[in-house]
């Protein structure tokens, strides 16, 4: 199946749900189970979160953000997402945001010991870093 199309999908039964239908009339209506509209729904409200937290976050500063780094290589949303959160929990998210500063300062070691943080993210994390140190001008 076409991502997009699971998009548009993912959306629709977000917007059936705020209209109030059940998790059941809309699991017939797409031909999938229950328990599967519940979690396609739950993931929609967490993603529609996400980009209102970084949409207000980037409005009150007008700054680049290092999200915006990582998009701009290509990493897929959900990836970013999760990359920028566990920089966002682990407190370098702010710091690199207050000090104008980089990631060059963390070593792989210390980066890959945040929850959440592996390989792949390490790897679409330090290709981001160039790019943002380029936009910020660092």
């Amino acid at each position: 199946m076409d991502n997009r199309y699971n998009l548009d999908r993912n959306h629709e039964i977000y917007q059936l749900r705020e209209k109030g239908l059940s998790y059941g009339v809309i699991g017939k209506q797409f031909g999938i189970s229950r328990e599967r509209i519940r979690q396609i729904y739950l993931r929609e409200v967490r993603r529609i979160k996400s980009e209102q937290e970084h949409a207000k976050a980037v409005e009150t500063s007008g700054r680049y953000t290092f999200y915006d780094a990582l998009l701009e290589i290509g990493t897929p949303e959900t990836m970013a997402t999760r990359i920028y959160r566990c920089l966002t929990r682990s407190g370098i998210q702010q710091e690199m945001f207050d000090n104008h500063s980089s990631l060059d300062k963390y070593s792989d070691d210390y980066l890959l010991l945040i929850r959440n943080f592996g390989a792949s993210s390490l790897i679409f994390a330090r290709k981001a870093n160039e790019i943002y140190k380029l936009r910020m001008g660092i």
